[in-house]
């Protein structure tokens, strides 16, 4: 196999081999970073593989690796993993490799832990119909996050929410601390009145957005937040609570399915897993290799 850097006339190529091999639509920006090798055969683009920079979690790198279905289980994806670091490797302050592969997958787990990596967290795919879902009733003050920046600065929330994620991925996914980063990643949603927060005594214990555009399917609707609580359980109850709101607003104005994504990392993951329709679940497992 012929191993070359990434060219830009092999772009569209890389999109065709990526959606080939990847189940679900997968991120090309780290084409254009200048950290991705090309394998070829007989001048045919059979494998790749890339480093892509996520400046949110800036410790770490994540590894894209895909090989076409044809040329599977003959060591080009283990030449290209081991070429790629070669000829890129990771810098002093980017102390962790991360890739990912979706539960089921036998060969491909056994493959990334041939490399070396050891499994993380599962982070928990659910996608389900409203319909399907036992929406919960709150005797809390759960109000839109429209209503809330009435009276409130959009700032209070956005402490909340990053400090939340903050606490939850610090053990295997740290959070820079250059706030300038936080302001591009963060997000309070595509529309604040299918937002919600949570107040107890008139302080911030939870808030969650409503994210649209993200499938293709465009009946599908993304929600996430976090919540607080002085145990585990209450903290479930109350992001719950929060999800369960923002639900039934969304199926008043028509949308008909929702996704989740739960990480096993989350204290109150399991709580959650509970609580969404068990047929929803996919399990999208993640490995880390330290350097």
């Amino acid at each position: 196999m012929k191993i070359i850097n990434f060219e830009e006339q092999y772009l569209d190529a890389s999109k065709k081999l990526l959606k080939l091999s990847y189940r679900q639509e997968t991120s090309e920006r780290f084409l254009g970073e200048g950290r991705t090798v090309l394998g070829f055969i007989d001048d045919k683009l059979i494998g790749l593989a890339g480093l892509k920079i996520n400046p949110l979690h800036d410790s770490i790198v994540v590894e894209y690796i895909c090989v076409d279905p044809e040329h599977r289980r003959e060591g080009y994806a283990t030449k290209l993993h081991l070429k790629l670091l070669e000829r890129f490797p990771l810098n002093p302050l980017e102390r962790t490799l991360d890739i990912s592969c979706y539960g089921g997958e036998v060969a491909e787990e056994s493959f990334i832990l041939s490399l070396g990596f050891i499994k993380t967290l599962d982070c928990h795919l659910c996608t389900f119909s409203i319909s399907d879902v036992d929406l919960k009733k709150s005797k809390q003050n759960i109000i839109s996050l429209e209503k809330f920046y009435l009276t409130n600065s959009k700032s209070e929330v956005r402490s909340f929410y990053i400090n939340r994620y903050s606490k939850e991925h610090i053990e295997f996914m740290p959070v820079t601390n250059d706030e300038t980063v936080w302001d591009d990643y963060y997000s309070d949603g595509d529309i604040s009145g299918f937002g919600a927060v949570l107040l107890e005594d008139n302080q911030l214990r939870g808030c969650s957005f409503m994210h649209e555009n993200i499938f293709e399917d465009k009946t599908i609707v993304c929600i996430n937040g976090y919540a607080s609580g002085d145990t585990i359980e209450k903290e479930a109850q109350n992001l719950i609570e929060l999800y369960s709101y923002q639900i039934t607003k969304l199926k008043s104005a028509g949308y008909q399915k929702i996704y989740i994504e739960i990480d096993s990392t989350e204290k109150v993951s399991d709580y959650l897993l509970g609580w969404v329709p068990l047929e929803s679940k996919q399990v999208y497992m993640r490995y880390q290799q330290g350097f």
